[in-house]
């Protein structure tokens, strides 16, 4: 099923079974488009860029007025603009990112702000996982004040691995 409104060469296509395309394209060679079968597409597509969900059960929507959008996986889901999920089960959201791993979370906006995988390994600033740990952070981590702790008396880090340490003081606890 597709409706919508179509305008100057733009197109809205539901070309599957059980699939259904809903929106708004504009321009030539703009088009929302649904060929996966069941895949769902709804959103608003511009200056001959397109939404697009192909995988078996996909979902994409958006503002495709800047880049494309497309969920490509079985069951993959994209919501933004300029994004895409091409990994099966893979989910997008956000503006100019895009994840090609399967079983995969990203946010973002022109970088990825948070991805996890299909280890379920968490990625701040990154989508590289170099495999030495569940949480994985590319930036610094600065809290907002000095009243936090990295650890408490009953929940210490075993070990600390550091190149250098800046502190006005070091206590040694004896433990």
């Amino acid at each position: 099923t597709a409706f919508g409104y179509s305008y100057d060469l733009g197109n809205i296509l539901a070309t599957s079974e059980g699939s259904f395309a809903n929106g708004y394209a504009t321009g030539n060679g703009s088009m929302i488009r649904a060929a996966g079968s069941g895949a769902f597409v709804s959103g608003y597509s511009s200056n001959g860029y397109g939404i697009t969900a192909s995988g078996i059960g996909s979902f994409a929507g958006g503002n495709a007025s800047s880049g494309d959008i497309s969920a490509i996986g079985e069951g993959s889901f994209a919501w933004g603009n300029s994004i895409s999920a091409n990994g099966d089960y893979a989910t997008v959201f956000g503006n100019n990112v895009s994840s090609s791993d399967s079983n995969s979370f990203l946010i973002g906006n022109n970088d990825p702000a948070f991805f996890v995988n299909e280890n379920n390994n968490i990625m701040i600033g990154t989508t590289t996982d170099n495999g030495l740990g569940r949480l994985q952070i590319l930036g610094s981590i600065i809290p907002l004040d000095n009243s936090s702790n990295l650890g408490d008396s009953t929940a210490q880090w075993k070990d600390l691995f550091v190149s250098s340490v800046n502190s006005g003081t070091i206590v040694n606890s004896g433990s």
